[in-house]
């Protein structure tokens, strides 16, 4: 028997044959499926014309038992003619030798390739597959499976290559595929973003495995499966907002105080996880150098497309509010510097009393604001 494919097969005789009486029409070969493998020819192997190769026309890989006839008529040296069966006279049709080779080989095949059934567009994603054995021959030596995105279900049309899979025996499996048996792998791909052609749509992952065609096998047709439908789309999230923030009208510092508002998910995905949200008092609506109040930590999911949750916490106003430098950095940067006139030299080189009292009314002048609470969520 062998493990590989066959072009030829050598016989060996126990006496020297004489070469010019062995011809390819000494030889008949028939494969498993009972059809005759055509001969091409016969040539001796050694001087000793003890050993002949025969050559086929072309290379089988059918597995299964082949059987081989030889003769009668094939001479020996000495122009005795074949006597396999021991009796009298020689050459008779039961006097050719019949014997039997056999050709194993194994069959890897794909299976069960499995991927989520939605995902997003760049999104890293785990695709699994079973590679099986049924071939007649143990699965030895490494190949490389390969994973590509389709979009027809049948695997055909254009391929996105996404992933180069190192498979076989080797440190991942340790052992060959024996006949029979079958090994799950896996493997993390990662969709296409801003590729052309490949935007948001139904889609397929197909695995071939033994792209190289490392692996002598029965056939090279069974190699490869297709996954199910997975959609693809643009990646979603959630989108937290705050609404609704209410409060007292005045304080005092040192108050302790009771605020309330409603967090909302606009987004299209649930939240998960956890996340802050700060309380701010803030000076002009907003939280630039506002003082933060308190942090409180949330978690769960709110549901998308409008999932809300009211909330309330109890701050304490502090009893020196800072920065301290606030008001006069606004009133300098609201108030703009008239364009001075150079002096004459009859005047005085200082601005008028009359000047300066305007300016300081000016600032005077400025409304003063009142603290405002205001609410931020962060991650």
């Amino acid at each position: 028997s062998t493990n590989a494919s066959l072009s030829f097969v050598d016989v060996y005789f126990d006496r020297a044959i004489d070469s010019g009486s062995f011809t390819k029409d000494d030889v008949v070969v028939v494969d498993p499926n009972g059809d005759a493998v055509e001969i091409n020819s016969v040539s001796a192997l050694n001087n000793a014309n003890t050993s002949f190769r025969i050559y086929f026309n072309q290379t089988t890989r059918v597995c299964g038992v082949y059987s081989i006839e030889l003769g009668p008529e094939i001479l020996s040296d000495e122009g005795v003619v074949m006597n396999q069966n021991g009796g009298y006279p020689n050459g008779e049709a039961d006097d050719k030798y019949v014997g039997t080779f056999e050709i194993k080989l194994p069959d890897l095949t794909v299976s069960d390739v499995t991927a989520p059934g939605t995902a997003a567009l760049g999104a890293e994603i785990n695709v699994s597959w079973t590679t099986t054995n049924a071939g007649t021959a143990d699965a030895l030596g490494s190949w490389r499976d390969k994973i590509y995105l389709v979009k027809k279900s049948d695997g055909s049309g254009s391929r996105l290559h996404l992933a180069t899979v190192d498979a076989g025996t080797g440190a991942a499996l340790g052992t060959a595929i024996a006949v029979g048996r079958s090994v799950t792998r896996s493997a993390t791909v990662t969709l296409p973003l801003n590729k052309e052609g490949w935007g948001p749509g139904d889609y397929y992952l197909v695995v071939e495995s033994d792209v190289d065609g490392a692996v002598l096998e029965i056939s090279e047709a069974n190699n490869a499966a297709v996954s199910g439908k997975i959609t693809v789309d643009y990646a979603r999230f959630p989108d937290l907002a705050v609404s609704g923030v209410t409060g007292p009208t005045s304080v005092a510092p040192g108050d302790s105080v009771t605020i309330s508002w409603t967090t909302t998910n606009l987004g299209e995905l649930a939240t998960s996880g956890s996340w802050n949200e700060t309380i701010y008092m803030s000076f002009d609506g907003t939280t630039d150098d506002a003082i933060a109040l308190r942090t409180l930590r949330r978690s769960g999911a709110l549901a998308p497309n409008g999932g809300s949750e009211n909330r309330s916490a109890t701050v304490t106003i502090p009893t020196s509010p800072t920065p301290t430098t606030r008001s006069q950095n606004r009133t300098r940067t609201t108030t703009p510097a008239s364009p001075r006139r150079r002096p004459s030299p009859a005047s005085s080189s200082f601005p008028s009393r009359r000047r300066a009292s305007t300016k300081a009314r000016r600032r005077s002048a400025q409304p003063s604001r009142a603290a405002a609470p205001s609410i931020r969520t962060r991650p």
